[in-house]
């Protein structure tokens, strides 16, 4: 913090952080003449597009996120957007997530359900295939329709105009995934199953054949990325030396004969392809920060150049016009928490669009550092320590805050939690536990079946790393987290009871044999556990006698990941044990926080609780602010 701020200055709202992102993403027309954003006001969210010639701005689509919500939003052509839509529901007696594809004129008239006419049964009905960027007037979606049950979803060429359709591949071997090639043929679909996956390739006048079967988080894994300018090459994302890479393969001979693109010694490369507009292959956007690598040379010129102005930030290219003169980029880091730019490269400039958190002031913000700790048995445990302002105390009260997933990853990117606990005087302390993804098969495999028991003591060994080092104040510290993180921190007041003073979940899993045992999931059962003794074990339900410290709990009414009632069987427990907890049910809440009244609700009970447990920090920061010169 620099000399001269003030408590007013530095102590942002709570509404800073708890409010949505005032523009959640930005796209270019592929004739780069209009600007896309998706905005979120108030309580609701909504589309707007802006034309780059004139300025005016009109609005396309919105919502107050209770009865739908969006979920994205991509140019179809210059005229027409194409969002998907997602609520929650109920279908056949049991809840369900789903989704609506709607077209839509850029001025906000003539939408409607893309794939109504396709009377579809499943409940997820966004599958874009293929865009069809040479045929603006279709694209490829993948649906159940009347006919093609029970077998799985076919291929459909919907109309964006008016929704007619013709079906271009039938449903075939309960492929659940397709992919198409360079000249918009479906040649490649994924069957993918609970345990195991088969990829099918369609050469010619030969069919469908099977080309690799694979067990699922193996070293066997082969999965599909897309094709490049040669139909017969596919990309693919397989392991090289047990970390996961990029690949080109010959889909006319043996996998074996493999070319490798991309590889890491330390971190997996998992991602999406970048193409260009011709549908050149020119890199990939990683998947954990959106980070772009090019291996194309215009390309990463271009990128190079970017760098040289915005030397401090990630920078992600989102979307390019069809010349590639025009683009959308959006510069992040620890420090910054986003900013959306236009660039046009005929004229040779870059200009501002605007924020992703218009009211947080990023001079206020504390980098984040990376860390190395070792567990008990010695692997070296991956983390991010963000530190508050100085002029908090020297030994300042601490969270620790395991990410959800678990199969997910914390990185040295902008967290709107942790950016509040760190302004309002809390050190934070994120770690990448085993279990987590990015860090080859073994470390994420090594999660397996071990809630509650290793991935747990991975969080602990953290603790107790920070506290060896004299960071932060031991005897002032909580966990909080949310989904498996909501889990992990009611686990801590278990497995860990003197560590923490407080807790603070939402959305976590407390029942594991409830969750696992309920429709007999197979991917559960693989990765969470099949032993009903061991899952009671490690279930904070069945553990709450053990309980000492107080317990802030939060969940969405209408979550789809995680149901509601887990946590209401939680405060049923920690009820009939006479356990200090508070209890707040959001109403119409989803697994992700989407809705603004929701997250304010959450952040402020929060910042409440954790003051009273914790102490507050207030006097003391207030005393060395003064004393500053």
């Amino acid at each position: 913090m620099t000399a001269g701020h003030t408590i007013s200055a530095t102590k942002l709202p709570v509404s800073a952080f708890a409010n949505l992102p005032y523009i959640q993403t930005v796209s270019i027309s592929p004739g780069g003449t209009h600007i896309g954003s998706w905005l979120n006001i108030d309580n609701g969210s909504l589309i707007i597009v802006k034309s780059v010639n004139t300025g005016e701005s009109v609005p396309v689509i919105s919502t107050d996120n209770t009865e739908f919500k969006i979920n994205w939003f991509r140019w179809a052509n210059d005229e027409r957007l194409i969002i998907s839509l997602r609520f929650a529901a109920n279908r056949y007696n049991r809840p369900t997530t789903e989704t609506r594809l709607v077209s839509i004129n850029r001025d906000g008239t003539d939408a409607f359900n893309l794939v109504e006419h396709i009377r579809p049964l499943m409940n997820l009905q966004d599958n874009v295939v293929d865009w069809l960027p040479k045929d603006p007037d279709h694209i490829l979606v993948a649906v159940v329709g009347e006919r093609d049950r029970p077998i799985g979803p076919a291929v459909y060429r919907v109309n964006v105009y008016d929704g007619q359709k013709a079906r271009v591949q039938r449903p075939y071997a309960r492929i659940t995934h397709w992919l198409t090639d360079p000249f918009h043929r479906v040649r490649v679909g994924m069957r993918i199953g609970a345990e195991s996956t088969a990829v099918y390739i369609r050469q010619g006048r030969k069919g469908w054949r099977s080309k690799w079967l694979f067990d699922n988080f193996s070293l066997g894994e082969i999965w599909p990325l897309g094709f490049g300018l040669d139909p017969n090459t596919l990309f693919v994302q397989s392991y090289h030396r047990g970390r996961k890479a990029i690949f080109k393969v010959d889909i006319t001979t043996s996998f074996h004969e493999r070319e490798l693109v991309l590889a890491d010694p330390t971190y997996d490369i998992e991602g999406e392809l970048v193409y260009s507009p011709r549908g050149e292959v020119v890199g990939i956007k990683h998947l954990h920060n959106g980070a772009h690598h090019f291996w194309d040379e215009k390309y990463l010129g271009l990128y190079n150049g970017i760098k040289k102005q915005f030397p401090d930030t990630n920078n992600q290219l989102l979307s390019f016009s069809n010349d590639e003169k025009r683009y959308i980029l959006l510069t992040t880091s620890d420090e910054e928490p986003g900013t959306y730019y236009f660039g046009d490269r005929k004229h040779k400039v870059i200009t501002r669009i605007g924020p992703r958190y218009p009211n947080i002031d990023a001079s206020v913000l504390t980098a984040t550092q990376k860390i190395n700790y070792p567990a008990r048995d010695g692997t070296l445990i991956e983390g991010y320590l963000t530190l508050p302002p100085a002029a908090y105390p020297d030994r300042p009260p601490v969270i620790i805050f395991p990410h959800g997933g678990p199969m997910e990853r914390d990185s040295k990117e902008f967290d709107y939690w942790t950016a509040f606990f760190a302004n309002r005087g809390y050190a934070v302390l994120q770690m990448n536990f085993r279990g987590s993804t990015g860090y080859g098969i073994e470390f994420m495999r090594a999660g397996f079946k071990n809630w509650g028991r290793l991935m747990q003591d991975d969080i602990t060994d953290g603790v107790n790393w920070l506290i060896k080092k004299g960071i932060g104040d031991p005897e002032r510290m909580c966990i909080v987290g949310a989904s498996y993180g909501g889990y992990a921190a009611m686990m801590g007041l278990v497995k860990t009871p003197e560590l923490y003073k407080c807790a603070v979940s939402f959305a976590g899993i407390s029942d594991l044999p409830k969750f696992v045992f309920a429709q007999r999931n197979k991917i559960k059962l693989n990765q969470i556990g099949d032993s009903w003794k061991q899952l009671s074990e490690t279930s904070p339900l069945h553990q709450v006698d053990r309980i000492t410290a107080p317990l802030l709990i939060f969940h969405g009414e209408k979550d789809r990941v995680v149901p509601a009632s887990q946590t209401r069987a939680m405060i049923k427990a920690l009820k009939s044990a006479k356990k200090e907890y508070t209890y707040i049910e959001l109403p119409n809440g989803d697994h992700y926080l989407s809705n603004q009244e929701n997250r304010l609700l959450l952040f402020r009970e929060m910042e409440i609780f954790l003051a009273q447990h914790l102490g507050s920090n207030e006097k003391k920061y207030a005393e060395n602010t003064l004393a500053q010169p």
